[in-house]
């Protein structure tokens, strides 16, 4: 006997006051960045940009998620779009045939698609720091001051290093060596090292650029904006399929339901984790303008492609 669930037609998404659920969550998340970032104003939790860059795990805070080494942003948020891309994928997999839409993979493919444009490569230099240094930010390799002993990096280290001033001296380097995150030292580019201002780097010295200052888009709060809003969108049927099932006595399958349960759980880590970054982290400007840019790639993404029939897919 075939199963009503998959045969039956698919009802809508859930709806909350006439609202579906990518609306809902969207309003969520705006009142998630106001209420961290007025909580973040008013007892200046947010912290400055040199003391994010001079990070290390054993540094120590005031909350165990103003460091940015904590294990969920470490673990989670720094893979945030490879975990999502897990979650949707498992989904899609999980979902019984009425689910397993076309549109979903194109609708994927182009929240991809954002995503790399902002954060990677968008004809050249991600968008993100294409932002930041029209916005007055400058590319600066921070090269040991002997006057601070404790200041990083050590010699021959590859890591980030604190951007204070009064750590290390600030060299101006050329923007296209931070799009290009390439390392320097005084022998791969001895005309940088001219400077007269400058300290004599030590001995085996190299270190990749940073962009500092400028408008410093939050890149969390951008990704998991769109991570939240694509998964939602895309497991609202599922929690409207499945309460169809349960209402008619019938048992979704076990692995639709225990998917749709893990991506719903993904999906609170990724809210909880926008409130974190919205409290301990950037400038209200920052916060919002990621917000924002994480809404419009995930309008992107909804943008229908010719060679997929949205309107067939929605009625089988």
């Amino acid at each position: 006997m075939p199963d009503p669930v998959t045969t039956s037609p698919t009802p809508k998404p859930p709806e909350v006051a006439g609202l579906r659920p990518r609306t809902i969550a969207a309003i969520t998340l705006f009142s998630i960045v106001t209420l961290g970032t007025l909580y973040s104003s008013l007892l200046l939790t947010a912290q400055s940009e040199a003391t994010v860059a001079s990070m290390t795990a054993s540094t120590p805070t005031h909350s165990y998620f103003a460091n940015k080494h904590n294990l969920f942003n470490q673990l989670f948020v720094k893979w945030a779009w490879a975990w999502t891309s897990v979650a949707f994928l498992a989904h899609w997999i999980a979902s019984p045939p009425s689910l397993k839409r076309r549109g979903s993979l194109a609708r994927y493919t182009l929240a991809t698609i954002a995503f790399l444009a902002f954060t990677a490569w968008f004809f050249g230099p991600a968008m993100m720091d294409r932002v930041r240094i029209l916005s007055g930010g400058e590319c600066v390799l921070p090269v040991p001051n002997p006057a601070a002993p404790l200041s990083t990096p050590l010699p021959g280290s590859t890591s980030t290093s604190p951007l204070a001033p009064d750590a290390n001296f600030l060299l101006p380097v050329p923007a296209s060596l931070c799009y290009s995150r390439t390392v320097i030292s005084p022998e791969s580019y001895p005309e940088l090292f001219t400077h007269p201002d400058m300290p004599v780097p030590p001995a085996g010295f190299h270190l990749a650029p940073r962009i500092r200052k400028g408008h410093d888009v939050s890149g969390h709060i951008f990704l998991l904006t769109l991570a939240v809003l694509f998964l939602v969108d895309e497991v609202a049927l599922s929690w409207g399929l499945i309460w169809f099932a349960k209402k008619r006595g019938v048992q979704p399958t076990t692995a639709h339901l225990w998917v749709t349960v893990g991506v719903t759980v993904l999906v609170g880590l990724w809210g909880w984790m926008v409130l974190m970054t919205s409290v301990y982290f950037h400038s209200p400007e920052e916060k919002f303008s990621g917000y924002l840019i994480g809404l419009a790639a995930y309008a992107f993404s909804q943008i229908p492609l010719p060679f997929i029939n949205y309107l067939s897919e929605a009625r089988s």
